[in-house]
């Protein structure tokens, strides 16, 4: 794997060209989740559910695989888009990658929540047609 970065290029795994490998250290866990997390989050929605334009989608789970989740049901023009997690800073994050609907599950009851939001909007879209 190559990546251009503040410390220059990381070489691929296993290659020794003498360099200082504190930069690889560091940038490991960041390979590691745009290699992973990215496509399996947006796979999971665009293949393994094969999620259509419209479609009412929740994740549970603001991590790396849910944030990329709500990535590929943006991609896909999900609506509505729920993120549930209990930490707020992660369903921030959640609002930048797509989501249109948030759920901090240590203040409500996320399934009803959002079966709640789920039958809101879908009641609102048929209204409005």
């Amino acid at each position: 794997l190559d990546l251009v970065g503040e410390c220059g290029i990381l070489h691929r795994a296993g290659e020794d060209d003498g360099t200082d490998h504190t930069c690889q250290r560091r940038h490991g866990a960041f390979a590691a989740l745009v290699g992973c997390a990215v496509t399996t989050g947006v796979c999971a929605v665009t293949n393994t559910a094969a999620v259509e334009p419209g479609s009412a989608v929740a994740i549970f789970g603001c991590g790396g695989v849910g944030l990329n989740a709500i990535q590929g049901a943006a991609l896909v023009s999900a609506h509505p888009i729920i993120a549930v997690d209990v930490m707020p800073s992660k369903l921030e994050m959640a609002m930048q990658f797509g989501a249109t609907h948030l759920v901090n599950a240590r203040d409500v009851d996320p399934v009803q929540a959002v079966m709640r939001l789920t039958f809101s909007v879908r009641d609102a879209t048929r209204a409005a047609r």
